[in-house]
């Protein structure tokens, strides 16, 4: 059975008495916030920092077809000399190329092997960087070229694409999953 995190949680909550299982249901909700912010703020950050240098540009959620299969990373990045020029107006549906740098952000839906895998993939298609960014496990799987795989945590600067000065470390972008008021 391939079932991801939040169908285990539900299934095993069940068992537990109706105040605790509103309590698992409402920390299920906050990560799935927390995963927005992480995606907004990233998003944000990256397009400040790439995009003023015209150096490349992030896109949420924008399906990427190559090597016969499409993947939507949570954000894909790309350097300005590779996206196809759209007329003024439109957006882009659907890249055909692979992203430069993908960054995945496990949800509790989703099954980490599989965004992996997606990531793995991505990077035999020629992309350089990839991250799966796990906020309950408040770590970062990193994707290096010829698919070399590092885990980092904590204060440990996470690598992005060359040409820029952006210093984040681990806990900075887990940071942004957590609501002020």
């Amino acid at each position: 059975m391939n079932e991801s995190l939040e169908q285990i949680i539900r299934r095993k909550i069940q068992y537990l008495p109706p105040e605790h299982q509103e309590e698992v249901l409402s920390f299920i909700e906050f990560l799935e916030e927390g995963h927005c912010l992480i995606e907004g703020h990233l998003c944000e950050i990256i397009n400040r920092f790439y995009q003023r240098q015209k150096i490349a540009q992030a896109f949420l959620k924008l399906p990427c077809h190559f090597g016969g299969k499409t993947i939507i990373p949570d954000i894909s990045v790309f350097r300005c000399d590779r996206i196809p020029v759209i007329s003024s107006g439109e957006n882009y549906q659907e890249l055909t190329i692979y992203p430069d740098w993908s960054i995945e952000i496990l949800s509790l839906q989703q099954n980490p092997t599989k965004i992996l895998g997606n990531l793995l993939y991505s990077s035999e298609y020629g992309t350089e960087l990839g991250w799966l960014i796990d906020p309950v496990e408040a770590t970062v799987l990193v994707v290096l070229p010829e698919q070399r795989v590092q885990l980092l945590q904590g204060e440990a600067k996470l690598p992005v694409l060359p040409g820029i000065d952006l210093n984040l470390t681990v806990d900075q972008v887990l940071d942004w999953s957590i609501i002020e008021y």
